[in-house]
């Protein structure tokens, strides 16, 4: 089926938060979530949201930023102290702290990453990362070819080997740690519903302190942790508020710290209190009408008698109002583009391409001229 792309709008993630003076006075953030996360271990994490707790437990080789103004992924050491690839990029050696200790005090080396490595890549395991290992020397079944990809070289060091042909980068190598010493003897294929996915030994700057299911997560900050801050906050609460104008009012109240996928419809009456900070942060995603050039007739397959034509579809982009829409439903909280493309990707689309005008009489005229 063929869809032409005519009138995207890429929308902003709109989030609310209380100033920064009142969360440190406080030293703890509550968050209002939508509904409950099913997992704490990284190898489930398959929400955006667990996604986000995860990162806050355990840590990676390395993390990465988005640079808006370069448009591309930066690179920041976690657990690796430094890396160096192989000219031809088919390796890299990765050397990794030494003070980094799970919640249980035990020393995490590079045998956890390894081990980590193994279990997201089997399919017995399902693991969220399942099928991002082409890079790598696997089996035919997808898992990791663990002796030829990974040379134990010390605790703290260990040399990563990709397949020929291959174009690896530092994404490759971004997947959070899990103990090996916890998990090793657990069944994998009973791994998605053992316990430690609620009460995870954890690497992170938090670790969980209480979870009261479909009600709220607390995190705390974990002062052993080689990434904790004294000047960070120390407890993170997750609260369920699954109505979003209960999330709204529970914001005004101060009863939540921040609130996100604000409607563009309320920003104006929260700017209105003080207390309260907006942040837009642009993302990827878009709105589009999609007009469906075939058809089918008898289980046959027909070019659509109006959408087929070019210029029919032309015509009835012109007779939409966009930028209306843009101004009064998004509240210029977003961009009209010319394809699926976001502008986070600057150097990805041709920017002298315009978005095609809204224009009435000239889409009259058109398909007057089409009959």
């Amino acid at each position: 089926m063929k869809w032409i792309l005519f009138a995207v709008t890429i929308a902003s993630l709109l989030f609310v938060k209380c100033t920064s003076e009142e969360i440190e006075s406080k030293n703890e953030v509550v968050i209002g979530i939508p509904a409950d996360i099913e997992s704490l271990n990284p190898l489930f994490a398959f929400t955006f949201e667990e996604g986000n707790i995860t990162e806050l437990l355990f840590q990676s080789l390395v993390k990465h930023r988005w640079d808006y103004e370069r448009a591309e992924l930066t690179n920041e050491p976690m657990l690796a102290v430094n890396w160096e690839w192989e000219p031809d990029s088919s390796s890299i050696i990765v050397n990794i702290k030494h003070d980094v200790f799970w919640s249980d005090s035990v020393n995490l080396t590079v045998n956890d990453i390894v081990f980590s490595f193994d279990l997201y890549s089997d399919p017995v395991v399902q693991s969220r990362a399942l099928g991002y290992f082409n890079n790598f020397y696997t089996y035919d079944a997808g898992g990791v070819d663990i002796e030829k990809s990974f040379e134990i070289l010390s605790d703290y060091s260990l040399k990563i080997n990709f397949k020929e042909n291959a174009h690896p980068t530092l994404v490759d190598i971004d997947h959070p740690v899990v103990p090996k010493h916890a998990l090793e003897n657990i069944d994998r294929s009973q791994l998605i519903n053992h316990e430690f996915n609620q009460d995870p030994i954890t690497s992170g700057p938090f670790k969980v302190s209480k979870w009261i299911r479909n009600q709220a997560l607390f995190l705390e900050a974990d002062k052993k942790s080689g990434f904790f801050k004294p000047e960070s906050i120390t407890k993170l609460i997750f609260k369920v508020v699954p109505d979003y104008n209960s999330r709204i009012l529970q914001l005004k109240k101060g009863e939540l710290d921040l609130v996100k996928g604000i409607k563009s419809e309320d920003i104006n009456q929260l700017k209105e209190d003080e207390r309260l900070n907006i942040n837009s942060v642009k993302d990827r995603m878009y709105d589009f009408i999609g007009w469906n050039s075939i058809e089918k007739r008898d289980n046959r397959t027909y070019p659509n008698r109006f959408f087929a034509n070019r210029n029919v579809r032309i015509a009835l982009t012109h007779a939409l109002n966009r930028e209306e829409v843009l101004t009064e439903y998004l509240y210029d909280y977003g961009k009209l583009m010319t394809g699926p493309v976001s502008p986070l990707y600057n150097d990805a689309f041709d920017k002298s391409d315009t978005p095609i005008s809204y224009d009435p009489d000239l889409a009259k005229k058109i398909l007057n001229q089409e009959g």
